[in-house]
């Protein structure tokens, strides 16, 4: 499941400068990260027009499109990632200790008998 499927970006353009730095500071979240910089510029650049209500919403449409499109390409990706499956072997038996053990080690030594599934399902963990 995409992370971010319950995500929605506000389509209303924000009232002031705190809510500005906060839509820009939760870009990185949802956004592809060649699209990070810009889209943050555009963001903190709508501080100059927060007086001008009609101006704001014009430039703040703009923004919602460019953070969909984005938001959009983020899910295909995902979407298109390989599903990784474990044959029964032994090594698949223990697929969330060898997790946890890489996470939590910085050197790991992993035995195991001829045909366990250590060269094949390693790499997948």
């Amino acid at each position: 499941m995409w992370q971010f499927d319950n995500y929605k970006f506000s389509s209303s353009s924000p009232n002031n400068q705190r809510d500005l730095k906060k839509v820009a500071s939760e870009l990185h979240q949802i956004v592809r990260s060649p699209d990070l910089f810009n889209l943050t510029r555009r963001v903190m650049a709508c501080s100059k027009h927060l007086s001008d209500r009609s101006h704001m919403d014009r430039e703040w449409g703009k923004i919602v499109g460019l953070v969909e499109k984005s938001m959009l390409e983020v899910k295909r990706r995902y979407d298109r990632m390989p599903k990784f499956e474990f044959p029964d072997l032994p090594v698949s038996h223990k697929v969330d200790e060898i997790k946890h053990a890489i996470k939590n080690n910085q050197a790991l030594i992993i035995a195991g008998e001829t045909g366990s599934g250590k060269t094949t399902q390693i790499p997948k963990i």
